[in-house]
């Protein structure tokens, strides 16, 4: 009947949310601010948010890992964390397996629903795929000068990005 459920106050600038594999809570990540709100789905309440040294931009669940893209305050460079739900931390990730945790700052994370990978798409045309079964990064390429546009991830290893169909390899 369309009626208001609940409200769920985030920071002041949310960037990206994603569902938790589980399907138990909602993240939302915060640019301005530094943590990712968290909201129970069964109970619609506020839950405690999870520290971020830097300013989250993008956030993706997979069945193995919940991956954020963040802007740096404290780090160097624009990369990719990792969240810690039980000590509600985001560790910066060294590398991204053999590739350098370096991305521009138009990058964007999505997941497939059945949580197998995390598509990881930049602004210049950069492309990289979170296999969570190997919980690495498999797949990089550039085949683009640029990428803009909507970006999602299928359950049968295809990926849009922009006008772009693309598959796991």
């Amino acid at each position: 009947n369309n009626t208001l459920t609940a409200t769920l106050r985030t920071c002041t600038t949310p960037k990206g949310m994603a569902i938790t594999f589980d399907q138990q809570d909602l993240l939302v990540g915060c640019d301005n601010a530094h943590y990712i709100s968290v909201f129970d789905l069964d109970l619609l309440t506020a839950q405690q948010p999870i520290y971020v040294a830097d300013y989250v931009q993008s956030v993706a669940a997979s069945a193995n890992a919940i991956l954020v893209h963040v802007r740096p305050i404290v780090s160097k460079n624009p990369g990719l964390g990792r969240v810690d739900m039980i000590a509600r931390v985001v560790t910066q990730l060294p590398t991204l397996g053999v590739y350098q945790n370096i991305l521009p700052l138009d990058t964007v994370l999505t997941s497939a629903s059945n949580g197998a990978n995390i598509l990881i798409a930049s602004s210049d045309g950069s492309v990289m795929l979170y296999d969570a079964n190997a919980d690495s990064f498999t797949v990089s390429r550039k085949d683009f000068s640029a990428l803009s546009g909507a970006y999602a991830a299928s359950n049968f290893n295809q990926f849009l990005v922009g006008t772009n169909l693309l598959d796991a390899s």
